[in-house]
C-alpha cells in the first residue's frame, strides 16, 4: 500500500493529464477522507443531488398535471420528451463537461454559476408559456444544459477530497437522488392542486436557486487552482481496451431495466387489484432503499474489488426480480421486492468509483471524472431505451394466465427486467490476478511459497504468525507476516504414499454426496405422486385418515431435506477444505469456516464470507434447505368442493293456487267464502309463535337466495276525515256505557267508512264486499296502556277510557317483491328478508267466476289467481285481529279476537305499526313450510358441499425444484472442489484435523492453553495458518 504522499499525489492527479504538480506543497493541502472542508463539499454535492435529480424525476407528476388541465391539453407530445430531453442532455453532455473542466478548472465556479441562472429561466419562462413545445425547450433543454453545469463540475469535486473512503462519498452524494425522488413528488403534487402550474414553476425556480447557489459558491477545490493548465492530448486508449467494455456494456445494459420498476409499479398494483396506497407506498421504498444501496455499493468498492459489489448488486437485483416482483400478489411480497431492488438494482451506479479505479491500475494517469462521465453516458443510452422497450414488453403476453404475477401483462417485464439484471452482472467476471488480491488483502502473494513443494519437500503444514504491533518505519499500517517452516520430509529418499485418485476408499464423500443427491431427488418424486393419489377424493372415501397423510408427507419431506441436507454438506466441506489448503486463515477464521454448519452466528463474520463467495453460497443453501420441509407438507389440504346433483323436490316458493289457499264455492255460484283451514293454521301458528314457522327441506344443510313475488301489509296513520267518522261512529255507539275499550281492529263492509255499528255490535265481517280497494284493517289500540301485551294477560293501570286519534292505523294488502336469504344447518334455521319492495296495492272480492272460467288470457287469470290467495292470507290475518276487547267491573271480555295472543307493543303507534307488518310477513313467509300450499315436485340441481383433498403440484414443485436446483449447483461445485483437491474427498470430522495440523510450531503455540475452553487465546487466534492437504 502506498504512502501518505502517495495518497495526495492520487488525489492531485484527478485531472489525468496535467504536468504542474510539482508546484503544490503536498504538506500544505488540506487532509483527505475527513475535516470540515470535505464533509461541506460532500454535503453540498447531496442537495444539489437531491435538488437537481429530484426535480427531474418527478417530472411524471408534473406531465400527468399538464395533459389533465388547461392550456397545454390536447399537446402531448412535446410535453412526454421534457424528462427525457433533459435527462439525454446531463448524462451525454457530462464526459465533454469532464475534458473541459481538465482544461480549465478555474472555471468550475464561474460555470456552475451560469448554468444556475440557465436553470432558473428555464423554469421561469415555461410559468409563463402556454406553449408545449416552449415548455420541451425551456424545463427540458434549458434546465438540462444549466444542470449539466452546475451538477456535473462539483460532483467532480468529490474524486479530490476522498481518496480511502471515495466510493462510499460519492454513494452519500448520489443518495441524493432517492431522496429526492422520494420527497419532491408530493410536495409537487401538493403545489400543483392548490396553486396550479405557474405558481409551482416559480416556486421550484425559487428553491432551486436558494438550495443551489450557496452550494456553488461555498465549495472550493481542494487543490488550489491557477488559471487554466497545460492541457496534454488525453489518453483515450482505454476505450479502446476490453477493459472498459466490460464494464460499460453491462451497465448500459442494467441502465435499460433499472428504470422500469420505478415507471410500472403503480400501475402494476393497481392491475393486482392491491390497495391504492401500494403503488405510491411501493415507489417511495424504492427510492429510499435505492440511499442505501448507493452507500452499500460505494462502501464496497472502497474495501474490495469492484468485481464483489457487482456481483452482489446483480445477485441481490436477479433474486428482488424473480423471487418477489414475479411472485407479488398481495402489497408484502411488492414492499419486500420494492426495498430489495433499491439495494440492489436502482443503487448500481454506486461501483462506477470502483470501476474507475480498477482502470487506473492499467492507466495510472485516467481521470476519475472521465471514466464516471463515460459510464453516465451509457446510462443515457439505456434510460433513452426503457420507456419504449417496457411499452413494447407490456403488448406481449406469452406467460398470459401462469402463476403469480408472470400471468399478468407485466409478466414479460418482469422476465426481461430480470434476465437484464443478471446479465448485467457479467463485470463481475473481470476478477483480479490471484496474486492481486492476497496482496490487497495481506500483503502477501501465497503462491509464491508452492515451489517448496516441488522441490523435493513437502511441507505438512505452513504456518504464518501474525503481529499486529506495526514495525517502525512500516508506514502502510500492514500486519507483518512471519512464515514459520516445521515438519519438512525429504521425499527424494522416501516418497509420499498415494493412492490411485478415484478409488471408492478415496472417494467416499463423493460416492455420498452423488447417492444423497439422487436419494432426495427420488424421494420428492415419491412424495409428489402420494399426494398426486387423493387430489380430488373426498375425504370419507380415502383408504387413509387425514391425519396419517400429513404425517407421511411429512415424513418425505423431511427425509427427502435431510438427503439433500447432506449432499450439499458434503460439497461444503470438500470446498471448505480446498479454501484451507490454498489460503492463509487465521485461526479463528479457520473456526468460523469450519462450524458454520451448526452455528448460523459464524455468518457475522462477514470479511470472511465476501472473501470466499462460493464457500459462502453453499453454506447459505445448506442452511435454507430445511425450509422445503415446511413448505411441502401443507402443499395438500381440504377443501370445500361442489357437488350437483339433480332429484325430485319441491322448492319453497308460493305456488298461487286459490283452491289451496281459499275456501271457494264453485257449485251454485262462484265465490269466495274465507280462508283454507292450512291457511288459517298457518297464520295463527306463526301469530301464536311470533316467528316464521319451520321449512320442511330436502337436505337439512342448504344456503340459498330466493326472490318470489308474495303479500305484504302497509299500515299508515289515519287520515283525519276517517279519525273524524270512526270518533262519531264510536260516540254514537257506545254513549251512555260504562265500559273501557282497550283495543278495536275492524274491516270495513261498504264505502261508507262512517257508518260503523254494525262493526262493533253486530258483525266482524271477514273482508270488504263492495269496495274495489285494497283490503282494509282498521286498528286502535288504547294508549292508556303501558307495556306491552304479551302473551295471557293484559295489564290495566287507567280507570278512565283515554282514546287518541292518532293512533288509528289503516293497514292495507299489497304485492310486494322479496328477496329472502335462507340458512339452513341442522337442527337451526335462519331466515333473513335481506329486501321487501312493495309493487302495487291488491283488490279483493267474493266474486271469483272470472278465474274460474279462465277464458282470458294467461296473464290475466295467473293475476285472479294471485289477488284470491293474498286475499286469503289477508283474510286469515284479519280473523286474528278483526273485534275488540273492554273491561267491564275489572274484567276483560274479548269478542272475536285473539290479538292478545300476539306478541306486539300496543301501547305505542310505531311499535304497533312494525309489530302489525312483521307479523303478516311472519305469517307469509310460513307459508312456504306448508305442504300443501308449496309448489309441486320438479326436478331441482341439488349443490353439495363436499370436503375434499386438493393438491397443488406447482407449489410442492417450486420449492423441491429450488431445493433440488440448489443442491445439483453444490454437487457440482463439491465435484470440482474435489477434482482441485487432487480427486479425494474430505471430512469435516476430527481425525482429519488432526492429520493435517500436525506442526511442531503450531504445538508450542497450543501448549500456552491447551485447555480448550472459551474463549479463544488471542495469540492463538490471530495466527494466520494453510493447511497443506
Amino acid at each position: 500500500m502506498a504512502n501518505i504522499n502517495d495518497h495526495e499525489l492520487d488525489a492531485r492527479n484527478t485531472g489525468a493529464d496535467i504536468d504542474d504538480t510539482s508546484n503544490v506543497d503536498l504538506q500544505s493541502l488540506p487532509p483527505v477522507d475527513g475535516g470540515k472542508a470535505a464533509w461541506l463539499t460532500l454535503t453540498a454535492c447531496f442537495f444539489l443531488e437531491a435538488t437537481v435529480w429530484g426535480f427531474l424525476h418527478s417530472y411524471g407528476v408534473m406531465q400527468d398535471y399538464y395533459l389533465q388541465h388547461e392550456p397545454f391539453m390536447g399537446q402531448p407530445g412535446p410535453l412526454a420528451a421534457v424528462s427525457t430531453t433533459a435527462t439525454a442532455i446531463m448524462l451525454f453532455g457530462s464526459p465533454f463537461i469532464s475534458l473541459i473542466l481538465q482544461r480549465f478548472p478555474n472555471l468550475r465556479r464561474v460555470g456552475g454559476c451560469v448554468g444556475l441562472a440557465i436553470m432558473f429561466s428555464g423554469l421561469l419562462i415555461a410559468s409563463w408559456t402556454s406553449s408545449s413545445m416552449v415548455v420541451l425547450w425551456t424545463q427540458g433543454v434549458m434546465y438540462g444544459i444549466g444542470a449539466l453545469l452546475v451538477y456535473f463540475p462539483a460532483m467532480f469535486l468529490i474524486d479530490e477530497w476522498f481518496v480511502e473512503r471515495k466510493g462510499f462519498a460519492f454513494g452519500i452524494s448520489w443518495a441524493g437522488t432517492g431522496i429526492g425522488g422520494a420527497s419532491t413528488p408530493f410536495f409537487l403534487q401538493w403545489l400543483l392542486n392548490t396553486r396550479g402550474h405557474s405558481t409551482t414553476l416559480r416556486v421550484c425556480a425559487g428553491l432551486i436557486a436558494v438550495t443551489a447557489l450557496p452550494c456553488v459558491l461555498f465549495m472550493k477545490p481542494r487543490i488550489p487552482v491557477r488559471g487554466p493548465r497545460r492541457l496534454r492530448p488525453v489518453d483515450l486508449g482505454f476505450v479502446k481496451g476490453k477493459k472498459f467494455w466490460m464494464y460499460q456494456c453491462p451497465s448500459i445494459v442494467q441502465s435499460i431495466v433499472a428504470p422500469i420498476p420505478s415507471l410500472w409499479l403503480p400501475s402494476f398494483a393497481s392491475s393486482m387489484g392491491m390497495a391504492a396506497a401500494a403503488g405510491p407506498l411501493s415507489l417511495s421504498l424504492l427510492n429510499l432503499a435505492s440511499c442505501c444501496g448507493f452507500m452499500l455499493q460505494g462502501r464496497l468498492v472502497d474495501r474490495y474489488h469492484v468485481s464483489w459489489a457487482i456481483l452482489m448488486a446483480t445477485l441481490g437485483s436477479t433474486i428482488a426480480v424473480f423471487g418477489f416482483w414475479g411472485c407479488s400478489t398481495h402489497e408484502a411480497m411488492l414492499y419486500v421486492f420494492a426495498i430489495l431492488f433499491g439495494l440492489f438494482g436502482a443503487g448500481y451506479p454506486g461501483h462506477w468509483i470502483g470501476c474507475a479505479s480498477d482502470m487506473k491500475r492499467t492507466f495510472p494517469n485516467l481521470s476519475t471524472g472521465l471514466v464516471i462521465s463515460l459510464l453516465c453516458a451509457g446510462k443515457g443510452v439505456g434510460s433513452i431505451l426503457a420507456g419504449p422497450v417496457s411499452e413494447k414488453l407490456l403488448s406481449m403476453k406469452p406467460w398470459h394466465d401462469s402463476a403469480l404475477a408472470y400471468g399478468s401483462s407485466y409478466g414479460t417485464t418482469i422476465i426481461f427486467t430480470g434476465t437484464c439484471v443478471f446479465l448485467g452482472g457479467a463485470g463481475a467476471l473481470k476478477r483480479p490476478r490471484t496474486c492481486d488480491t492476497q496482496r490487497a488483502l495481506t500483503g502477501l502473494c501465497w503462491s509464491e511459497f508452492r515451489p517448496l513443494r516441488t522441490q523435493g519437500l513437502i511441507v505438512t503444514s505452513e504456518i504464518y504468525l501474525v503481529s499486529r504491533t506495526t514495525m517502525a518505519g512500516n508506514q502502510d499500517g500492514l500486519p507483518k507476516y512471519t512464515k514459520v517452516q516445521t515438519a519438512v520430509h525429504d521425499t527424494t529418499s522416501r516418497p509420499k504414499e498415494t493412492s490411485k485418485p478415484w478409488g471408492f476408499d478415496r472417494n467416499r464423500s463423493c460416492f455420498w454426496m452423488i447417492l444423497s443427491l439422487l436419494s432426495g431427488v427420488a424421494l420428492t418424486v415419491g412424495h409428489h405422486f402420494f399426494y398426486a393419489r387423493f387430489d380430488g377424493q373426498p375425504v370419507d372415501e380415502a383408504s387413509i385418515d387425514q391425519t396419517w397423510i400429513i404425517r407421511i408427507g411429512t415424513v418425505f419431506a423431511f427425509v427427502a431435506k435431510t438427503l439433500l441436507v447432506v449432499a450439499a454438506s458434503i460439497a461444503f466441506i470438500q470446498h471448505q477444505w480446498l479454501t484451507l489448503s490454498r489460503n492463509p486463515l487465521k485461526i479463528r477464521q479457520i473456526d468460523t469456516v469450519t462450524g458454520i454448519l451448526g452455528n448460523a452466528l459464524s455468518f457475522c463474520e462477514s470479511r470472511i464470507w465476501l472473501r470466499f463467495p462460493l464457500l459462502t453460497m453453499l453454506a447459505i443453501v445448506t442452511w435454507l434447505l430445511p425450509i422445503a420441509a415446511v413448505v411441502t407438507p401443507a402443499t395438500i389440504n381440504v377443501v370445500a368442493r361442489d357437488d350437483i346433483t339433480s332429484s325430485d323436490s319441491a322448492p319453497p316458493q308460493l305456488y298461487l293456487d286459490p283452491n289451496s289457499y281459499g275456501n271457494l264455492q264453485t257449485l251454485v255460484r262462484s265465490d269466495y267464502i274465507g280462508p283454507s283451514p292450512d291457511t288459517l293454521r298457518t297464520a295463527y301458528g306463526s301469530a301464536m309463535t311470533g316467528q316464521i314457522l319451520g321449512i320442511t327441506q330436502a337436505n337439512p344443510n342448504m344456503t340459498y337466495t330466493l326472490q318470489f313475488l308474495g303479500p305484504a301489509l302497509r299500515c299508515d296513520h289515519a287520515d283525519a276525515a276517517l279519525v273524524s267518522d270512526v270518533y262519531d261512529s264510536y260516540m254514537d255507539y257506545f254513549t251512555g256505557i260504562e265500559n273501557q275499550y282497550y283495543y278495536m281492529a275492524w274491516v270495513p263492509i261498504s264505502d261508507d267508512r262512517g257508518n260503523l255499528s254494525r262493526a262493533f255490535g253486530d258483525d266482524a265481517a271477514s273482508l270488504d264486499t263492495v269496495s274495489t280497494d285494497a283490503a282494509h284493517l282498521y286498528i286502535i289500540p288504547n294508549t292508556s296502556i303501558t307495556g306491552p301485551m304479551f302473551v295471557g294477560g293484559m295489564p290495566i293501570t287507567s280507570d278512565d277510557m283515554h282514546y287518541g286519534y292518532q293512533d288509528l292505523l289503516d293497514c292495507s294488502l299489497h304485492n310486494a317483491s322479496y328477496k329472502v336469504f335462507f340458512n339452513f344447518t341442522f337442527p337451526t334455521q335462519s331466515i333473513d328478508v335481506v329486501s321487501r319492495e312493495l309493487l302495487n296495492p291488491v283488490n279483493v272480492s267474493i266474486d271469483i267466476s272470472e278465474w274460474q272460467r279462465s277464458t282470458g288470457p294467461p296473464d290475466v287469470t295467473a293475476r285472479q289467481a294471485q289477488r284470491i290467495s293474498y286475499q286469503s292470507i289477508m283474510d286469515s290475518f284479519g280473523r286474528l285481529l278483526a273485534g275488540y276487547e273492554w273491561s267491564r267491573d275489572g274484567f276483560v271480555v274479548t269478542e272475536k279476537t285473539s290479538w292478545n295472543m300476539i306478541a306486539i307493543d300496543w301501547t305505542t303507534r310505531d311499535g304497533t305499526q312494525r309489530g302489525l307488518e312483521q307479523l303478516f310477513q311472519n305469517i307469509t313467509l310460513s307459508m312456504l313450510g306448508t305442504s300443501s300450499l308449496t309448489q309441486n315436485q320438479v326436478p331441482v340441481s341439488v349443490i353439495t358441499s363436499v370436503n375434499v383433498y386438493s393438491y397443488d403440484p406447482r407449489d410442492l414443485w417450486l420449492a423441491y425444484g429450488v431445493a433440488c436446483g440448489a443442491t445439483l449447483v453444490s454437487t457440482l461445485l463439491g465435484l470440482y472442489a474435489m477434482w482441485r483437491n487432487g480427486g479425494v474427498g474430505y471430512q469435516s470430522i476430527f481425525s482429519t484435523y488432526i492429520r493435517t495440523t500436525r506442526n511442531q510450531a503450531l504445538q508450542d503455540l497450543i501448549e500456552q492453553d491447551d485447555h480448550g475452553t472459551e474463549p479463544l487465546p488471542k495469540k492463538l487466534a490471530e495466527t494466520s495458518i494453510i493447511l497443506d492437504t
